[in-house]
C-alpha cells in the first residue's frame, strides 16, 4: 500500500513518560498537520519494564502482576526448568500458583482442572496485580483449561488476561510461560502510552488509523498491542533498521542504534534484518517471540561515565538523567 500523505515514525526512549511521548507527537504532528494518513508508533514497552540499565528501576510497574500455571510439575513444570527460564526472578514465587490438570503432549487431559483451587487463586490474585497470565504445559497441543480459566478470570475481576498458546505455539512449557507472563507485565505501561497517544491525537482533530511496529517489522493496530504487547519487545530497533535501510539504500548493512539506555546492532542481508527465531534476548530472559537479531549492550546515551580508581574511566551500567533533560523539565 502506498501512501503519499505525511507518516510519522516515532521512537519512544528509555526515559520517556506517557506525558512527555504526548509532547513530543504535538510537536511533531504541529509541524505538518493536515498530511496526515496513518501514524506509525515504535516503542519497546518491555525496555521500561525489565531492560533499564539502572538496577534501582528494574521491573518498574505500579502493581505486582498474577501468573497461573494450570499445570503441576508432573505435567512439564518441573523446577529446574522453571528457575532456567528466569520466570520467579520475572514475577516472584508470590504471583506463580500451580493448580491440578493439564494435557500430555498428545493433548489428552491428565485430569480434570481444579476449579475450587482456581477460582479461590483468582480472588486472592486479583487485588494486588494489574494482569493474569496463563500457561499450560501442553496448552499448545489442548489449549481447553487455559480457556476455562481465562473465563473464570473474566467473570471474577475485571484485569487484563492472556493464554501461553495465543502468543506462542511451540513447545517449551517454562519459556511459553515467561513470554505470557512478561506479556502481562507490559499490559498497563503499554495502555499508558496508548492513551496518550490517543488523547493528543483527539486534541488536535486528527482522524487517522495508529498503527504499532512489531519486533519483526510488521504493523499490529492498537487493538492488538493491547492485547499481545509482547510482541512489540524490539520494535524500536526494528523501526531503526528498517528506516537506516530505507534512507541509506543499502541492502546490506550492519546498523547501529544507540538510545538512551542501549545500543542496539542488528545486521541486514539483502534488503531485511534477520530475524531471531529462537526468540529475542531481553535482558536475562528469552521470551518465545519472532524479533529482529538484535545484539544489545547496555550502554547508551545517558549510561553514567565515573572514574573507576585504577581501572579508569568506566561506563555504566547505571543510567542517569542528562543534565540538558533537568534543565528543559526544572
Amino acid at each position: 500500500m502506498v501512501i503519499n500523505q505525511f507518516v510519522l515514525v516515532f521512537a519512544m526512549a528509555g526515559h520517556e513518560t506517557t506525558r512527555s511521548t504526548a509532547a513530543h507527537f504535538i510537536n511533531l504532528m504541529s509541524r505538518h498537520p493536515d498530511q496526515y494518513a496513518l501514524l506509525r508508533s515504535d516503542f519497546d514497552a518491555a525496555k521500561r519494564v525489565i531492560l533499564y540499565t539502572n538496577t534501582d528501576a528494574h521491573c518498574t510497574l505500579p502493581y505486582f502482576n498474577g501468573f497461573v500455571a494450570c499445570d503441576s510439575e508432573v505435567a512439564g513444570y518441573d523446577a529446574a526448568q522453571i528457575k532456567s527460564s528466569g520466570l520467579i526472578d520475572l514475577v516472584g514465587m508470590e504471583s506463580i500458583v500451580a493448580l491440578g490438570g493439564g494435557h500430555d503432549a498428545g493433548g489428552v487431559a491428565l485430569q480434570p482442572l481444579d476449579q475450587d483451587a482456581a477460582r479461590a487463586a483468582i480472588l486472592r490474585q486479583a487485588p494486588r496485580v494489574s494482569a493474569f497470565a496463563i500457561s499450560a504445559s501442553f496448552g499448545v497441543r489442548n489449549p481447553e483449561h487455559e480457556l476455562q480459566l481465562r473465563g473464570w478470570v473474566e467473570a471474577l475481576c475485571d484485569k487484563p488476561v492472556a493464554c501461553g498458546h495465543e502468543l506462542a505455539s511451540s513447545l517449551g512449557a517454562p519459556r511459553r510461560a515467561l513470554t505470557v507472563a512478561l506479556n502481562a507485565r507490559m499490559v498497563s505501561q503499554v495502555k499508558l502510552l496508548i492513551d496518550s497517544v490517543r488523547s493528543t491525537l483527539a486534541a488536535r482533530r486528527i482522524d487517522a488509523p495508529l498503527m504499532i511496529v512489531k519486533g519483526d517489522g510488521s504493523l499490529i493496530n492498537v487493538e492488538s498491542a493491547l492485547r499481545r504487547p509482547v510482541g512489540t519487545v524490539l520494535s524500536g530497533p526494528a523501526a531503526s533498521v528498517l528506516g537506516a535501510c530505507a534512507l541509506s539504500g543499502q541492502q546490506d548493512a550492519i546498523v547501529a542504534d544507540m538510545g538512551g539506555t542501549t545500543t542496539d546492532i542488528a545486521v541486514v542481508r539483502g534488503g531485511r534484518p534477520e530475524l531471531g527465531f529462537d526468540g529475542a534476548m531481553v535482558g536475562h530472559w528469552r521470551p518465545m517471540i519472532e524479533a529482529v537479531k538484535v545484539y544489545a549492550i547496555g550502554l547508551g546515551g545517558d549510561s553514567e561515565v565515573r572514574f573507576g580508581g585504577g581501572e579508569g574511566l568506566v561506563i555504566g551500567p547505571r543510567r542517569v538523567v542528562p543534565l540538558s533533560l533537568l534543565v528543559h523539565e526544572h
